[in-house]
């Protein structure tokens, strides 16, 4: 049977990857029909912004969707379009007078469904741009690493998330205003988050996930002391606690650990000396199995 008499095409798609939809496609306008009226959710997608090392007002934007990958090179307005397949270049190479930025996203809003930045995996890296008022974004992993970036350009990026998120992290010089967005505190499993500057007790309290690296000055005693027994109460082996805060230097860290822990020096040292590395003590809560909960040994 030939495709095009082939009574399930709908059950076929749903197996196929980017690059085999677009290949089929561009075969005919009633395959092009068919592809852009089906649903498609990528496995990954990265925006990448690269900047040239020989010119600072020329740059590459980089987007990736599964196994394709297509550059926007230039400056001003001329921009230079190459792409691939699984990292073999192909030879279709185009050049416009145009900005590469509006290139860019005219591309998005046509291939990714008027912005829809769907998939498992969504990654954007040193962002020069802040994303049209239409674009979404949904997945379950978002990074978003972009230092110097204005912080606002960060929030809108933040804003367009419309899922719950298992794993998010945002990196940047200063995250104002980031404990404001909605999906940050739901975050179900790891949660990143570099000087977040309006990060304090009340949002680590609330905060879902047992995963969590948090630089925040906002963030006092207490709050460690919450987001530790959250960790303990609800971690997985793999689950880490990093806060970088500041606190009193007379703070006796001691006390952030509850009453019905046991701790046990594995080296000699003071008692009453809190140890300068972390690997120095094995915390074992009596009311969690051993086989349960994080990793409790440092």
């Amino acid at each position: 049977m030939e495709w095009t008499n082939f009574p399930a095409k709908d059950l076929v798609l749903r197996f196929l990857d980017y690059e085999a939809r677009c290949n089929l496609r561009v075969c005919s306008k009633q395959n092009r029909d068919l592809i852009d009226s089906s649903g498609f959710v990528a496995s990954r997608i990265v925006l990448v912004d690269i900047p040239s090392n020989m010119d600072a007002e020329k740059s590459i934007l980089r987007l990736s969707i599964d196994t394709f990958t297509i550059w926007f090179i230039g400056k001003h307005e001329k921009t230079r379009i190459e792409r691939a397949w699984n990292g073999e270049p192909m030879e279709i190479c185009e050049t416009k007078l145009e900005n590469r930025v509006d290139i860019l996203k005219r591309f998005i809003e046509k291939f990714l469904k008027n912005g829809l930045f769907e998939a498992t995996t969504v990654k954007i890296i040193r962002t020069s741009m802040e994303p049209s008022e239409n674009w979404r974004i949904k997945c379950t992993d978002f990074t978003l690493i972009s230092p110097g970036t204005p912080s606002q350009w960060i929030l809108n990026w933040m804003n367009k998330v419309e899922t719950q998120l298992k794993e998010l992290d945002v990196q940047n010089w200063t995250l104002e205003g980031i404990s404001e967005i909605p999906c940050v505190l739901t975050v179900s499993n790891k949660l990143h988050l570099a000087d977040a500057a309006d990060f304090g007790d009340e949002q680590l309290a609330t905060v879902e996930a047992t995963d969590l690296q948090i630089s925040s000055t906002n963030i006092t005693p207490v709050g460690i002391k919450r987001a530790f027994e959250h960790y303990l109460k609800n971690g997985r082996p793999n689950d880490s606690l990093l806060l970088f805060v500041n606190i009193p230097e007379d703070f006796d860290m001691m006390t952030i650990f509850p009453k019905e822990m046991k701790i046990q020096n594995l080296w000699r040292i003071s008692k009453s000396a809190w140890p300068s590395r972390t690997s120095d003590l094995r915390i074992e809560p009596e009311d969690i199995p051993s086989t349960h909960g994080p990793n409790y040994r440092y």
